[in-house]
Parts: structure tokens; sequence; C-alpha cells
């Protein structure tokens, strides 16, 4: 399964600052016209887009999601899985990981769950501001 197709996509760690990865991944996912939702519990928008305060709060019944990280490792983890072990989690389909968001923990939680770098649903080691065109 491939991260990008016909789905939304989330921004966990999206953030104001021009200079944070999280505003510089949310403004890549706008510059090329992608479906993308900020999330960020403390900021109400970010580059003009309504932001979700959770995961959870973002998903909708009917929809497809792709998420792309940027929250550093226990965060990341438990917001995961929150999501994951909720009535939701089937909705999430794929996981892009930016460097320094992700641990060893994490991963083997996630590949208990059904994703795997090696069946396209997980992407980690790689930055989707460096590589994201070349997957579009």
């Amino acid at each position: 399964m491939a991260f990008f197709g016909n789905r939304t996509y989330l921004v966990i760690g999206a953030s104001k600052n021009p200079e944070k990865y999280g505003y510089k991944v949310l403004k890549w996912y706008l510059d090329r016209n992608l479906n993308v939702v900020p999330i960020n519990p403390t900021t109400p928008e970010v580059l003009g887009a309504k932001t979700k305060s959770s995961i959870l709060e973002a998903l909708a019944n009917g929809h497809e999601y792709s998420l792309s990280v940027i929250t550093p490792p226990d965060v990341s983890y438990n917001s995961l899985k929150e999501v994951l072990e909720s009535v939701k989690g089937d909705l999430v389909k794929s996981i892009w990981f930016q460097p320094n968001s992700y641990d060893k923990k994490l991963i083997s939680y996630l590949n208990k769950k059904g994703f795997y770098k090696n069946k396209g649903n997980l992407i980690y080691n790689d930055c989707i501001l460096v590589s994201g065109d070349s997957k579009l």
C-alpha cells in the first residue's frame, strides 16, 4: 500500500514556526494542493489551515488517512497507540515518520499493528521534504 493516494493527510506536530519541520512539512503538502489537516493541540490555525487538537478528533468515518509524524518519539507513541487501539484505528492506512520522531519501541508496536516498511504503509529513515515528490 502506498503512502499517497485518494486520502486525507494529517501532519502530527504542525507548527506556526517557519524554522520547525512541523511548519515545513505542512507547507510541503499545501504547496502540492493535497488534502491536509494540521494536528496541534495549542494552535487554532497553521498556514491558513484550521488545526485539530488530536489525531482522533481529525478522523472521520468513510475516509482513509496517511499520517506524517513530526513529534518526539514518546509523544508519537502515545498519540498513535491511542488512535490505533480506538474504533477509528482502521482509518489509518499509512504512516511516515520524519527523522527523530520514532524509536525502536514505536516501530515494534506498529509492526504488531500491521504496519511494515516492506508493505509500504510505514516509512521512516526518510524525509518527506527530500523524497516525497518521488513517491507522489
